[in-house]
């Protein structure tokens, strides 16, 4: 589904994103919030989104989390490390391959991986849940990312 203008242009305060031929119209919210209510009515366990780009997962990510909480934690990492640069910048340094693990040569691949809006009341409870903190906190203390400046 894609949410696009296709008569905008971008500029400094709308760059274009990795990804983007046109730029969005500003209302995935009020796609999800109707996707959500479908799954409501449905009686469905949760809503799942496969973000592509790093800056897909950001805007997702208020209301997303990752199925697999080792994906949340590298998530996690990869904000606590790079949150210092504007979105735009880390996205396209994502996908220019200039950002690697701390102590990898290896450019840093994204991963597309599942996130999910917990909907049914026990999933809701298991991604809210201490343990799940608990556990994607401390396992994104052992993820450490940096922009190769010399490389963007």
């Amino acid at each position: 589904l894609c949410i696009q203008n296709l008569l905008g242009s971008f500029d400094e305060t709308r760059p274009q994103l990795p990804g983007q031929k046109y730029p969005g119209l500003g209302f995935s919210a009020g796609v999800v919030e109707l996707l959500m209510i479908i799954c409501w009515r449905l009686n469905l366990a949760g809503l799942i989104n496969i973000p592509e780009f790093y800056h897909n997962a950001v805007f997702y990510s208020k209301i997303f989390y990752y199925l697999d909480p080792l994906d949340q934690a590298k998530y996690l990492a990869l904000n606590r490390s790079l949150g210092k640069y504007p979105l735009d910048k880390i996205s396209w340094a994502i996908d220019w391959g200039c950002v690697s693990e701390l102590g990898d040569q290896q450019p840093f691949t994204w991963f597309v991986k599942q996130q999910i809006v917990p909907l049914e009341k026990d999933l809701k409870q298991m991604y809210k849940s201490k343990e799940y903190r608990d556990f994607v906190n401390t396992r994104a203390e052992s993820f450490s990312f940096v922009l190769d400046e010399s490389k963007y």
